[in-house]
C-alpha cells in the first residue's frame, strides 16, 4: 500500500530531482507534494506535479489545486458494459480498441521549468 513514508523513502533515494512527475492518480501526487515538502522542495517553484483521476482530495495537507486530468468514471463504465455486451454476440473478433477523453484540470502544481533544475 502507498503511504506517505514509502515515498518519503523513494524520494531519499533519488540521486538527482527531476524537473516534473507525472503520478499515476491524484493520492500519490497529494503524498508525493507532502514528501517533497518535509525535504524542502517547493511545488511548482522546484518541481512540477500532476495527478491523474481528479478524485476528491483524501490529503487535507495539501491544498486541493493539483494540476490533473479528470477522468470520465460513468462514461467508462458505460463503455465497457455496451463492449460487454457486443462481446457476447461477437465471441469471435480480436481487441477492440475504445478511447474516452479526459479533461485537463490546470491547476497551481506546475510551472515552466526553472532554468536551476536543469
Amino acid at each position: 500500500m502507498w503511504n506517505l513514508e514509502y515515498i518519503e523513502r523513494e524520494v531519499k533515494r533519488l540521486k538527482e530531482m527531476p524537473t516534473a512527475w507525472v503520478c499515476n492518480n491524484d493520492k500519490t501526487a497529494h503524498f508525493l507534494i507532502a514528501a517533497l515538502n518535509k525535504k524542502g522542495i517547493k511545488v511548482p517553484d522546484d518541481v512540477s506535479i500532476t495527478g491523474f483521476d481528479d478524485l476528491p482530495n483524501e490529503y487535507p495537507a495539501i491544498p486541493d489545486t493539483l494540476t490533473t486530468a479528470r477522468v470520465f468514471g460513468d462514461e467508462i463504465g458505460k463503455a465497457a458494459f455496451e463492449h460487454l455486451l457486443w462481446r457476447i454476440s461477437n465471441p469471435d473478433p480480436g481487441p477492440r480498441r475504445i478511447m474516452i477523453g479526459v479533461q485537463f484540470i490546470n491547476e497551481t502544481t506546475t510551472a515552466a521549468p526553472n532554468a536551476n533544475n536543469g
